[in-house]
């Protein structure tokens, strides 16, 4: 997966310049983006989720819980499912 790469147009540096011009030292150091008016901007990334993760997930959606009270004894037997495939 690509990472993203911020990035603002020299048209959208401009604006923002001439409305705050003690932005300069911050705005020099985001890339220029290709299109002068252009704005690409990244969300924070959160962490990959873990092999267990995973099978968790899998687990509790096979197993088709209907209401709260099934959960518990259902994430217990899908961590016994992963313990026994370590």
């Amino acid at each position: 997966m690509p990472r993203c790469l911020p990035c603002l147009g020299k048209d959208v540096k401009k604006a923002i310049l001439e409305e705050i011009p003690g932005l300069k030292d911050l705005l020099g150091k985001v890339a220029d983006c290709e299109d002068p008016e252009g704005l690409e901007l990244c969300g924070r990334a959160g962490r990959a989720r873990s092999a267990y993760t995973e099978h968790i997930s899998t687990c509790m959606k096979a197993k088709k819980i209907k209401g709260f009270g099934e959960a518990p004894a259902a994430m217990r037997a899908c961590a016994a499912e992963w313990r026994a495939r370590k």
